[in-house]
């Protein structure tokens, strides 16, 4: 529901057809023209001749016209993918074949050329196949071969099923069922995937509604207001946020336009939401909503009109998303958050550019809209992922009848989705994840605190780790602790951005506790002894002694440590009484230091028995490394030195430096990542084969080859190793045998970046 403007300059809603076959193609027309002046009108004609010929006289189960229904597809294609010649006249004949069997695929391709039969001749292929009873190996199986031909069918089909779901109630109860379940299958996974986001929203609604009317019955029941209720109670909340905007000076001196849209959030989502929050539909905050739409690339405006708002409603802190810092793994920007408006009611507002807006309703052809204008449905093809997928779909079917079931549905199951994995709830719910995601995520994607409280897992009904890496169907049950805090090593383990800003949340949190409690205290002394002209003096005695990098350090620990505080407490007023002179000899001869003199000493000597010990992923480190070692817990994480993680370790999440020694670890063989520059494998090849082949403590554990430009690759190679001394092998052999190989030092989560 658009609140303001309150008149859009173009309607853009598709006609209603069933008017007389001449009046609906131009009304058709018309429609197109709102999206482009390039339209070749004598083609589409054809086109609409050859569905009215072959649809004459028939209707759908509806009452309509028969040939009214490849105009909607036709429309939706238009709306929501994107305007092509070649795909809106394939969507106007993919009713035609074995209508009255008055036109073949031959007759298709002498007028309208073989990339357009193509295409009509897998559409009808499919609708066939979902006409008929077959099992799910088979069913995929052929579907799939119909759908890897050209990424256009698949727009064509599920803009086919989202007309035919519209109305769906004309159909009997066994259709309508197995309507729904396939669109659950099939056609809302593809949406998803090609970027339709609304479309699969919309579908996902309309086949719940068929699959379990109650529930579905029960949360329009819950929602309580009627739509003309609820669309007034929009438009009182958002008139003084529209107010606000009218005169917000930063969009006024920009010339800045901006729309208000009031929206509902689908059934099915909430059903969703029901489940994995574990809480009643009445206690959702996102059930009604606003969405502000900017005319602008700056980015942080969208912050500065939240903050604009939070003046004129209350705002309710725990429901802030901010989606363009951290954006979804689909690409999805926006910021998310909860109002309390009029009668407590809790309204979601999100805020988004023109851009955001345009991407996460149209997806994939949105892209090349945006930058653009109306261009080439070619551009769609240069997406590298459905190019790969396409063909290595295409490679398996060319192997014949000796591929296996299996490898085939592998290929429909994991191709399609390469960078996501689908998993269920206990009760089957749907999560989508990103590729190699862990239980962690998956606790974390519930609920940050679930994730935080993570204990143990069931995966598909067996006990795992909670760093086991999740694949495509597995069933997740988390089981939840009560006292249970993240701990440090689970940073390098998760993959989404929402686990890792969870967890660097919950230790930077973690630290300003710390550091408050620590300065609180500090301070306490000093007043205590009357000291707080003296307060920079202490504390910069104190870092110097104690080797602390700087006072926040200082303070994080004095918070943790009671043992700390001890020695502190003492070494004040021990300067207080000898007038601020201190020196080494001091620790030794005088009692008030003692407790001092122990921490320094077991500062400098940590003893890491009994502590969990990680090198890091993101480097590497292996034995002969300079390092950097930090303690938070009973978990030692080791870097190395050069590694940028170490201001992230050491400074923002308030872990401890310790003192690392290599020789105090048990651990016999290290994983060590090496990144080669080369024009060619044989420099690397012998390079490797002169370094190694006389060491007994260093095998390759594997490698692979990637591109980086024409004639230039590069290897990455995991080694096995006791130390670190073959890499000086290495580089000495590059230097004397001036091989033209570059290479550096990698981690597992930095290889390909």
């Amino acid at each position: 529901m658009l609140l303001y403007p309150t008149k859009r300059v173009i309607s853009v809603n598709p006609p209603k057809f069933g008017k007389g076959e001449e009046q609906d193609f131009h009304s058709f027309l018309n429609f197109c023209g709102n999206f482009t002046s390039n339209l070749n009108v004598p083609l589409l004609y054809k086109a609409f001749q050859f569905n009215t010929k072959a649809n004459k006289d028939l209707q759908r189960k509806s009452g309509e016209p028969f040939y009214t229904h490849p105009l909607e597809v036709a429309c939706f294609l238009v709306e929501n993918v994107i305007y092509n010649d070649e795909l809106i006249a394939s969507a106007l004949l993919h009713d035609v074949l074995g209508q009255n069997n008055l036109y073949s695929i031959n007759d298709i391709e002498s007028e309208f050329g073989k990339e357009i039969a193509k295409i009509v001749e897998s559409v009808y292929r499919i609708t066939n196949l979902e006409r008929q009873e077959i099992a799910n190996i088979e069913y995929f199986r052929r579907l799939l071969i119909a759908l890897t031909t050209d990424v256009r069918i698949i727009f064509i089909k599920i803009a086919d099923r989202y007309i035919d779901m519209k109305t769906i109630s004309y159909l009997s109860p066994e259709t309508q069922r197995k309507f729904a379940e396939d669109t659950f299958q099939v056609y809302i996974p593809l949406a998803h995937r090609l970027g339709l986001y609304n479309i699969k929203s919309e579908l996902e609604d309309m086949a719940f509604r068929v699959l379990d009317r109650d529930n579905y019955n029960r949360i329009v029941r819950k929602l309580k207001m009627t739509k003309h209720e609820r669309d007034e109670y929009l438009r009182k909340f958002s008139a003084p946020i529209i107010e606000m905007l009218q005169n917000f000076p930063l969009l006024k001196e920009n010339d800045i336009y901006f729309e208000v849209h009031g929206r509902v959030k689908h059934i099915y989502s909430i059903y969703n939401k029901t489940l994995l929050r574990g809480k009643p539909v009445e206690e959702l905050y996102d059930l009604i909503g606003i969405r502000i739409i900017l005319d602008t690339e700056d980015e942080t405006i969208c912050e500065k009109v939240v903050n604009e708002i939070k003046k004129i409603y209350p705002f309710i802190p725990e429901t802030y998303k901010d989606y363009i810092r951290n954006p979804k793994p689909n690409g999805y920007k926006s910021i998310h958050c909860a109002f309390v408006g009029e009668g407590n009611q809790k309204v979601e507002v999100q805020v988004r550019t023109f851009k955001m807006h345009l991407i996460a309703e149209k997806g994939v052809a949105a892209h090349y809209r945006y930058k653009s204008g109306q261009i080439s449905i070619d551009s769609i093809f240069e997406d590298e992922k459905i190019e790969k997928w396409i063909q290595k779909i295409r490679d398996l079917l060319s192997q014949g009848q000796e591929v296996p079931d299996s490898m085939l549905f592998e290929g429909f199951d994991y191709e399609i989705f390469s960078d996501e994995i689908y998993v269920l709830t206990p009760k089957q719910e749907m999560v989508i994840l990103p590729k190699d995601s862990t239980v962690l995520d998956f606790a974390y994607y519930i609920h940050t605190e679930l994730g935080h409280r993570c204990a143990g897992v069931k995966v598909n009904g067996k006990t795992c780790s909670i760093f086991t890496k999740l694949n495509n169907g597995d069933i997740v049950e988390i089981i939840q602790g009560s006292n249970l805090e993240p701990e440090f090593h689970w940073l390098d383990k998760v993959v989404t951005r929402k686990a890792k800003n969870a967890i660097n949340e919950f230790f930077t949190q973690k630290a300003q506790e710390y550091f408050k409690s620590g300065k609180q205290f500090f301070d306490k002394i000093i007043n205590e002894q009357s000291l707080s002209q003296q307060r920079v003096s202490i504390i910069n005695s104190i870092i110097r002694h104690l080797k602390y990098t700087n006072p926040r350090e200082f303070f994080i620990e004095l918070g943790k440590s009671q043992e700390l505080k001890e020695a502190i407490e003492f070494f004040v007023i021990f300067l207080k009484e000898n007038n601020f002179k201190f020196n080494e000899k001091s620790l030794k001869n005088n009692p008030l230091l003692k407790k001092l003199e122990e921490f320094i000493e077991k500062k400098a000597h940590f003893n890491p028995e009994g502590y969990t010990i990680i090198m890091s992923e993101c480097c590497l480190p292996a034995k002969g490394d300079e390092v950097e070692a930090f303690l938070l817990g009973k978990t030692i994480i080791v870097h190395r030195k050069d590694c940028p993680k170490v201001k992230l370790y050491y400074v923002d999440l308030g872990a401890a430096k310790v003192n690392f020694d290599w020789e105090k670890i048990n651990q016999e063989n290290f994983e060590i990542g090496i990144k080669f520059h080369s024009p060619s494998f044989l420099f690397v090849f012998n390079l490797l084969a002169q370094a190694l082949s006389s060491r007994n403590d260093v095998a390759i554990k594997s490698w692979q080859k990637q591109e980086v430009s024409p004639n230039r690759f590069y290897w990455i190679f995991y080694f096995d190793a006791k130390d670190v001394s073959f890499i000086n092998v290495i580089r000495n052999l590059i230097e004397v045998n001036d091989y033209d190989v570059k290479f550096e030092r990698i981690g597992r989560k930095s290889a390909y970046q």
